[in-house]
């Protein structure tokens, strides 16, 4: 038996008050499996509180096919920031913290339209916080998309916001990456570990409205800058996150597996 850590399990399911403590069943299978996969060093650190033996553990990092967006050599000149978040309307996606971001930005001057695929139990909560700061005309939150229609949508953007509280590693930034946009990104979870601070993108602290807002300022002011990250965050995603390469590491994983006695 083998066993895929992708962050919910150990990082969200967790701590839900809702449910019974998952510690004990989630040691018990991470002790009977012969190979431990995680989707980032983060999520393995993480387990080890509940047992896992690391020398078991293989990280293989999600990845996409990159021929399948759009990417282009320089991000457009225009006064209008176009930003896209992509992630379930769930509490630790944190999409309350980007709306909060997105409201200081505008108060600083900055000509924005965001735009949130996803869809879930805490739309009502937005839905709220977007009128309370007066940001119908800013913020729309666009429901569920296809893989399709979210290729099409963040071809027409400028910049991807993920404004988690945990991830293992959001499949979402590495498909901005992939359609050549700079990220702004938390530090949840594993992000770090596919996101360099200034490099493909800027990395904030979790539930850190204001450093999110001075980030949107940042790419807004200096659309070079934006340029130079989103071309970086292309061939991050070629060199590193590429389903070929991927197939390859789960390949090695099942050998392995099937190897070990």
């Amino acid at each position: 038996m083998t066993v895929s850590l992708r962050g919910s399990q150990v990082k969200i399911a967790t701590k839900d008050p809702r449910r019974p403590s998952l510690a004990e069943p989630l040691a018990a299978t991470l002790a009977a499996a012969r190979l431990v996969h995680g989707v980032s060093a983060d999520i393995v650190r993480a387990a080890t509180a509940f047992g896992l033996d690391t020398s078991k553990a293989r990280v293989i990092r999600p990845a996409v096919d990159p021929e399948g967006y759009t990417s282009r050599d320089q991000l457009p000149r225009n006064d209008t920031l176009r930003l896209i978040s992509v992630g379930a309307l769930r509490w630790h996606k944190g999409h309350e913290f980007s709306i909060t971001a997105v409201a200081q930005a505008v108060r600083a001057g900055v000509d924005v339209r965001y735009v949130i695929v996803g869809d879930g139990d805490e739309r009502e909560r937005l839905e709220f916080a977007i009128r309370e700061f007066g940001l119908d005309a800013v913020v729309t939150l666009v429901g569920a998309k296809s893989p399709t229609e979210v290729a099409a949508l963040l071809s027409r953007s400028d910049a991807l916001l993920l404004p988690s509280i945990d991830e293992g590693i959001a499949n979402a930034v590495l498909e901005g990456m992939a359609s050549g946009l700079p990220v702004i990104v938390t530090e949840a979870g594993g992000m770090r570990e596919a996101v360099t601070d200034g490099v493909e993108g800027l990395v904030v602290p979790v539930r850190d409205a204001s450093a999110m807002a001075q980030a949107i300022v940042r790419l807004a002011g200096d659309r070079a800058l934006a340029g130079r990250m989103g071309k970086a965050a292309r061939e991050r995603v070629e060199r590193e996150f590429s389903l070929a390469q991927q197939a390859k590491s789960w390949m090695r994983f099942y050998e392995e597996a099937a190897a070990t006695r």
